[in-house]
This record gives C-alpha cells, sequence and structure tokens, in this order.
C-alpha cells in the first residue's frame, strides 16, 4: 500500500520546506505543480527533490488554479499506483497531527474516502503587533511553524474528502472536485492541523495576489471562494482573549477529538452507497465522463501575471 499525494502551491516559500518534509515521513509520492509563485517557493521544491526522493516536481507555470486540475496531474501519474493504494488532495499549509499510515490501519476494509477534521491555527493580534518588523519575522521563520504558531480555533463544521483508494477503473474529470464514486466515506475523520495565517508578510502577500486575481475575475463574471475576498488581512488577525482560541503547545499535546459525522449521508442512503461500492462500481464507472486527453491548463494573462509580481515585489519591499 503506498500514499501518493497531489500538492498545488504558488508562494509558499516560508513553510513549503517544512511541509514537504513533514509529508515526506508517509507519504511514498508528493506530486507538486506551481502555479506561478512569486516567491522562492518552486526552488525550494526543486532544492527538496534532489534530497527527498518522496518529492516530484512536475510543473511551474502561471495558470488559472481550480481544484479540478488535480485530476490532470492524477491522470498523469495514476499508472504508478496500484489497486489499494491512496490518493491524497495536499495543501502546502496542512499538516497530519496523526500519521495517515497509522489512521487507515483502524478503518473498515470497506472505508475507502477520508473526510477532513480542521485544527484553524490563527495569528493573533499581540503576535502581529510583535512581529511588526522585517527582522522579527526572519527570525521566527527559522522555526518549525508548531513553534510559532500555537493557536487554533476548531473547525469541525466544514469537512473535504482527502484521501479515496485507488482502483484502476476510476475516472476523474477535471471539471470535479475529486474522482467520481471516491469511496465509500469514512466514519473517523483524519485531523489536520492547518497553518493559513502564519506572519504579516504572509498574509499581506497571500491577500493582496488573491485581490489582484479577483479584480480580474469579476471582468469574466467569474466568482472564487468567498474566504479569497478579504480587503485587509488585518481582519483575520484574533485577539488573544478570545474565548474561542485554543492553545497546542506542540508534540506530545492532544488536540480534541472531532467526534461530529456531518459529512456522512444517512443511513439509509449509506446502505445504498455501501452497496453501489461493494457490487457495482466497475458498472457505475464505465458510465462516467472519461478523462479529457486534450485538457490542458488556462494560462493567466501576461497583464495579470504583470500585476500579481508587482504585487508581490511591493510586499517584499516591506519585508
Amino acid at each position: 500500500m503506498r500514499f501518493h499525494a497531489i500538492l498545488f502551491v504558488r508562494d509558499e516559500a516560508d513553510i513549503i520546506g517544512q511541509s514537504l518534509i513533514h509529508n515526506s515521513g508517509w507519504c511514498d509520492r508528493i506530486y507538486v505543480y506551481d502555479t506561478g509563485s512569486t516567491d522562492e517557493t518552486w526552488d525550494i521544491v526543486q532544492e527538496t527533490a534532489r534530497q527527498v526522493p518522496q518529492v516530484v516536481p512536475v510543473k511551474k507555470e502561471s495558470v488559472w488554479w481550480h481544484d479540478g486540475l488535480r485530476a490532470m496531474v492524477f491522470e498523469k501519474f495514476r499508472r504508478t499506483s496500484k489497486n489499494g493504494d491512496w490518493w491524497v488532495r495536499l495543501d502546502a499549509d496542512e499538516f497530519y497531527h496523526v500519521s495517515p499510515r497509522d489512521f487507515v490501519q483502524g478503518l473498515a476494509p470497506y472505508e475507502t474516502a477520508i473526510y477532513h477534521a480542521y485544527y484553524n491555527f490563527k495569528l493573533t493580534v499581540e503576535e502581529s503587533n510583535r512581529l511588526s518588523s522585517e527582522q522579527a519575522v526572519r527570525e521566527e521563520r527559522a522555526k518549525p511553524i508548531w513553534e510559532r504558531r500555537q493557536h487554533y480555533v476548531t473547525a469541525f463544521d466544514y469537512a473535504e474528502p482527502r484521501f479515496f483508494r485507488y482502483r484502476e477503473t476510476m475516472s476523474w474529470h477535471p471539471l470535479a472536485f475529486a474522482p467520481y464514486n471516491a469511496g465509500f466515506v469514512a466514519r473517523k475523520r483524519i485531523p489536520i492541523r492547518h497553518y493559513p495565517h502564519r506572519d504579516p508578510i504572509q498574509m499581506e502577500r497571500r491577500y493582496r495576489l488573491r485581490r489582484a486575481m479577483l479584480a480580474e475575475m469579476s471582468k469574466m463574471s467569474t466568482t472564487y471562494a468567498t474566504h479569497w475576498n478579504v480587503p485587509d488581512w488585518r481582519t483575520e488577525l484574533i485577539p488573544q482573549c478570545d474565548a474561542a482560541l485554543r492553545v497546542w503547545r506542540g508534540p506530545g499535546d492532544a488536540l480534541p477529538e472531532c467526534t461530529l459525522t456531518s459529512h456522512l449521508e444517512k443511513p439509509l442512503t449509506r446502505v445504498r452507497q455501501w452497496l453501489a461500492h461493494r457490487c457495482l462500481l466497475p458498472i457505475l464507472d464505465r458510465r462516467r465522463p472519461a478523462y479529457p486527453q486534450d485538457f490542458h491548463a488556462e494560462p493567466l494573462p501576461e497583464t495579470l501575471q504583470a500585476q500579481m509580481k508587482m504585487a508581490s515585489l511591493e510586499v517584499s519591499k516591506t519585508e
């Protein structure tokens, strides 16, 4: 049994090295696709790949991001896997609290898809004030992310599929969030420590680049997720006295277990799903649209690439 992760990155230089090292501890292959970083992310990916064989740099190109792009990487590398392997939707700012290798050992044999339980680690107002200088940020970035950010809120009301067990007949279309009939959903959710807000410079860069993309998207009458629309990164800070905040002190410290099962269908529907996955998958898979061999990622307009590079440079001047 092998684990194959699909990782899309953009401007993650402050964390991508730690992320790749952490996830290579349990993953057999991490396929990394850069959608146009304006910082050192791709250089770090390539350097890490020279030292860590699990890391596979796929490509760097400035393209529009959408979740279906993972299907493109899946199609390219699916033949490296066998029935029973696991494929993973991985993000650079996610760190698994328990090894997925250990987690899947506790699943029933028929559970072939896994949803996540999020623990969102936040940058507090007080920490932001302490990191007001470029020197302070640089010194802190030399530390492990779990030392840098220890305050978190649980986000158990939100769940996405993260793992699915591979089968040769599986189909994943670029318009789909995950493979069709991805798997029978496990009752337990795998805990992930999520670090989207790491320091003031990273947050300013993150939201400035997203605003540039949103402005272009508005011209196309298309919208992105609402969490992209943040006019000022400071509104994402949280005071340390906030009652919702909890503290995780690092390895060895427990996180509260997620017992919510809102990601599951009603019992009768689950029975039908179990029967379908047990008896009908080959038939259902043949009825799904095949991956379009002429599919390709859509390049960003050159004007937008220039705007995003300028936005990144403007933040860099403050570093």
